[in-house]
C-alpha cells in the first residue's frame, strides 16, 4: 500500500475535452492513485460527458508508537456532465458540473493490531483461532469507513488548481499531514455547489450513524472559505455500542431538523491551531459568522425520550492564533509516548484549547418528553461574549423539571449570571504551587469571579410533599473587585416563601405555627460599601423583613480599612491598628413573632406572658456581664420591657463622638468594660 503523500507530476496541459479529462486523471495517479479513470468521453457543444469515472488513492499513514494507520479514498461517479472545460496553466476549471446518477465519495480506514516494529496484521490474514487459556485474545483490526452520497450533484464555476507534493517528513507527521490537508482543500473555488439529498455514512466498531440533508446549497466556496451552507432539512439515525467489543447493549437514537444555515464560514483559523505558520497572510480569526438550526428533534426509543428544539444560533465564533501549534506537542508524543514533564506537557497544551471566542450563542424553546409527560423544559438560553477568561451573560429563561414518578417539581422563569471570569491555566498551576506555601495573592489569582446574579419566580416542589418552596425574586450585584473579592455588594432577595413543613428547627416550627402561618414570607437586603478615598466600610444595611413577622436592619461604619486587606486577607491583622468604629444602629420594627414566641412559652410553661416577658428581660441583663450595672443597661432594661409588651420599634444606636480605634476597644474590654457603652455612646429606645 502506497504512503500517503500529495504528489506533483507534469503541468496540466491539454487542447481536446478528452486531453484536458486525461491530464485530470493523470494528476491523480501522480499522488499514488491506483485507479484514476473513466469510461466513453463524448461532446455536444460545450457540454462533455464521462462516463463511470473512478478515482481510487490508497494511503498508509504512519504514526510513530501508535499503530499505523491505513485506507483509502474511493471518488466514483456513473455518469459526470460537464461544461466549458478547460485548462490554465496549472488549474483545472469547468463552467458546471453535474452528476444526474450520483457522486460518491468513500474513506475506508483500518486500524491493525501493530505497532512499528511488530508485522502488520489486516482484518483478512488475523488470526481467527481462540486464545490460548488464560491469555487475552488478541485484538481485531478496526474498520472505520465513511461514505457520501449526493444525488442530482451540481457544481457551478468549479476550478481546482494542481496539488503540489510537499515533502513529508516522518519526524512531524501530525505537522505534515495537516500541512498537506489544508494544501489539498484550499486548492479549489466554487460559485455553487448544489444538490437535492446528499447521504453521509460512517460506521465503526460498535457505531452505525446515516445522515441526510435535504437541498442542500453551498455558495462562495475558495478552498477553506465558505460564503455560506445551507439545508432545508435534515435527519440522522444512529447506533451507538454501550461496550468498547459491540457486544454489550446499544443505544438507538433518530435526530431531525429543518432549516439549517451557517455563514461567513473560515476553516484557515482551525488549522493555524495545528500550525501557526500556516496562512501567514491571514488576519481574522473568525471561522463561522453566524449559524443556525430549527425544528431539531431527538428521538431515544428504548429509553421512550423525546428531546425537541426551535431554534439554535450561534454568532461569530473565532479560533485564535497560537504562539505553539497543536502539532509541535502531539508529534513528539505520538512518536515517543508519554512526556517526560506531565505538568510542562499540560501546561503548554492547555492554552492551545483556549483561543476560541464564541459572540453569542442563543437557544429557544427546548422541551424534554418521556413518552407522553414532559419531564424538562427551557424557553430560553441565550450565551454572550464567551472568552478563555471567562463569559459576559448567561440567561435562562422558562426552565422547569418535573418527575412524574414522586411529583417532584422545580421551575423558574429567569436566571441570569453576569460578568463571569475565571483564572488561566498559568495561575491554576501557579495555585497548586501556592497552596503548599499559602501564597494567598497566588491562591486569589486563581479564584473566579461573578458580576452578578438574578433569579425570577423561583419554585420547588420536593418529592411527595404537598408543599412548595418559592421565591418571588433575588439579585445579588458584586463590584469594584480587588482580585477576586468585590468591595461592593448588593444582595436583595424578595418573597421567599418557606412552608413551615420544610423548617427543620423544631422550636421555630412550633413558633410558625402557633402564629397561624403555614409559611413564612421573608424578604432580605444586604449592602456593603468599600470607599477607596475614605477607607471607610459601609454595611449599609443589612436587612430581613417577615411578613406578619417584623423586621430588623442592621447599619455599621467602620473606618481605616485598608487596600491590603482586599488584596492578601493574610495581612488582614495588621489593619486593626488603623480599624476605627464611626457609626452604627440596629433597628427591630414590628415585631409580631416575639410576642408569639412569649406566648409559646407561656403556655408550654403554664405561667402567664407577664412572666416570661420580665424573665426574658433579666436574662438579657444578666448576659452584659460588667456592663450589668451601667446607666446603659437600665436604658436597655427600660427599653426591653416597653418593647417587648408592645413590639412596634426598638433601636440600638452608636454614634461616638469621634471614631473609636478598635485597639482601644479591645484594651477596654480587657481592663475597663465598663466604659465601653460610655465611650461609643451606646443609646437604646423603644416605641
Amino acid at each position: 500500500m502506497a504512503t500517503l503523500v500529495i504528489g506533483s507530476g507534469p503541468a496540466l496541459a491539454a487542447d481536446t475535452p478528452e486531453q484536458i479529462i486525461d491530464a485530470y486523471m493523470a494528476n491523480y495517479r501522480t499522488l499514488g492513485a491506483t485507479t484514476a479513470g473513466h469510461g466513453a468521453i463524448s461532446q455536444d457543444g460545450d457540454v462533455t460527458t464521462i462516463e463511470n469515472v473512478e478515482v481510487v488513492i490508497p494511503f498508509e499513514l504512519p504514526l510513530g508508537t501508535l499503530p499505523t494507520l491505513e485506507g483509502s479514498v474511493k471518488v466514483t461517479s456513473p455518469l459526470v456532465s460537464a461544461e466549458r472545460i478547460s485548462i490554465d496553466g496549472d488549474t483545472f476549471q469547468a463552467g458546471r458540473l453535474s452528476y444526474p446518477k450520483g457522486f460518491t465519495v468513500s474513506f475506508d480506514f483500518l486500524v491493525p493490531n501493530k505497532t512499528p516494529d511488530q508485522p502488520s496484521e489486516t482484518q483478512e490474514d488475523a488470526p481467527e483461532a481462540a486464545a490460548p487459556e488464560g491469555k487475552t485474545e488478541a485484538k481485531k483490526p478496526q474498520h472505520i469507513t465513511y461514505q457520501m452520497n449526493a444525488t442530482n450533484l451540481e457544481v457551478v464555476n468549479y476550478k481546482e488548481r494542481k496539488i503540489e507534493r510537499p515533502a513529508f517528513d516522518a519526524s512531524t507527521p501530525i505537522k505534515s499531514f495537516l500541512s498537506a490537508t489544508a494544501d489539498y482543500l484550499s486548492s479549489s473555488q466554487a460559485e455553487l455547489v448544489k444538490t437535492p439529498k446528499l447521504e453521509l455514512r460512517f460506521a465503526a466498531t460498535g457505531i452505525e450513524q446515516v445522515s441526510q440533508y435535504d437541498n442542500l446549497v453551498v455558495r462562495g466556496i475558495n478552498g477553506l472559505q465558505i460564503e455560506s451552507y445551507e439545508a432545508d432539512g435534515a435527519s440522522q439515525s444512529s447506533r451507538n455500542s454501550l461496550s468498547l467489543d459491540d457486544k454489550g447493549p446499544n443505544m438507538s437514537m433518530n435526530v431531525t431538523a429543518g432549516r439549517m444555515f451557517y455563514h461567513d464560514m473560515d476553516f484557515r483559523p482551525v488549522f493555524r491551531l495545528v500550525d501557526p505558520a500556516l496562512f501567514p497572510d491571514l488576519t481574522s480569526d473568525i471561522v463561522i459568522g453566524d449559524g443556525g438550526i430549527n425544528d431539531y428533534s431527538v428521538e431515544m426509543e428504548k429509553e421512550d425520550l423525546t428531546i425537541k428544539l426551535d431554534e439554535l444560533t450561534l454568532h461569530e465564533f473565532a479560533m485564535g492564533k497560537p504562539e505553539a501549534g497543536l502539532a509541535k506537542l502531539l508529534d513528539p508524543l505520538l512518536l515517543d509516548g508519554a512526556p517526560e514533564d506531565e505538568d510542562e506537557f499540560f501546561a503548554a497544551f492547555i492554552p492551545l484549547l483556549t483561543k476560541y471566542n464564541l459572540g453569542q450563542f442563543n437557544m429557544k424553546s427546548l422541551h424534554i418528553n418521556q413518552g407522553a409527560t414532559r419531564i424538562a423544559q427551557i424557553g430560553l438560553v441565550d450565551v454572550s461574549d464567551m472568552t478563555p477568561r471567562g463569559i459576559g451573560s448567561i440567561v435562562v429563561e422558562g426552565a422547569g423539571i418535573s418527575n412524574p414518578k414522586n411529583s417532584a417539581q422545580f421551575g423558574l422563569s429567569r436566571l441570569a449570571i453576569s460578568d463571569i471570569t475565571y483564572a488561566d491555566y498559568e495561575a491554576l498551576l501557579k495555585f497548586k504551587k501556592s497552596q503548599a506555601r499559602l501564597d494567598i495573592p497566588a491562591m486569589l489569582a486563581a479564584v473566579p469571579t461573578i458580576g452578578g446574579i438574578e433569579i425570577k419566580d423561583f419554585a420547588m416542589a420536593p418529592a411527595n410533599a404537598p408543599v412548595t418552596l418559592s421565591l418571588d425574586s433575588y439579585e445579588l450585584g458584586l463590584h469594584d473587585f480587588i482580585g477576586p473579592i468585590p468591595t461592593r455588594i448588593a444582595n436583595v432577595l424578595e418573597g421567599l416563601n418557606l412552608p413551615v413543613a420544610m423548617i427543620t428547627n423544631p422550636n421555630a416550627r412550633r413558633v410558625a405555627k402557633a402564629m397561624g402561618f403555614d409559611a413564612l414570607q421573608i424578604n432580605q437586603t444586604l449592602l456593603i460599601d468599600w470607599n477607596e478615598a475614605t477607607q471607610d466600610l459601609t454595611l449599609e444595611q443589612a436587612g430581613i423583613r417577615l411578613e406578619n413577622g417584623g423586621s430588623a436592619t442592621l447599619r455599621v461604619t467602620l473606618g481605616g480599612v485598608p487596600k491590603v486587606v482586599f488584596e492578601d486577607p493574610s495581612r488582614a491583622k495588621e489593619a486593626i491598628a488603623s480599624l476605627t468604629i464611626k457609626s452604627g444602629s440596629l433597628v427591630i420594627e414590628d415585631a409580631e413573632i416575639i410576642t408569639a414566641m412569649l406566648e409559646q412559652e407561656s403556655k408550654k410553661n403554664d405561667v402567664p406572658v407577664e412572666t416570661i416577658r420580665s424573665g426574658t428581660v433579666a436574662q438579657v441583663r444578666a448576659a452584659l456581664g460588667p456592663l450589668s450595672k451601667t446607666p446603659f443597661a437600665d436604658e436597655l432594661e427600660n427599653a426591653l420591657n416597653e418593647f417587648l409588651a408592645n413590639p412596634e420599634r426598638l433601636k440600638i444606636s452608636m454614634e461616638p463622638g469621634s471614631p473609636v480605634f478598635a485597639a482601644q476597644l479591645l484594651g477596654l474590654a480587657a481592663t475597663a468594660p465598663e466604659t465601653l457603652t460610655g465611650l461609643l455612646n451606646v443609646k437604646v429606645s423603644a416605641n
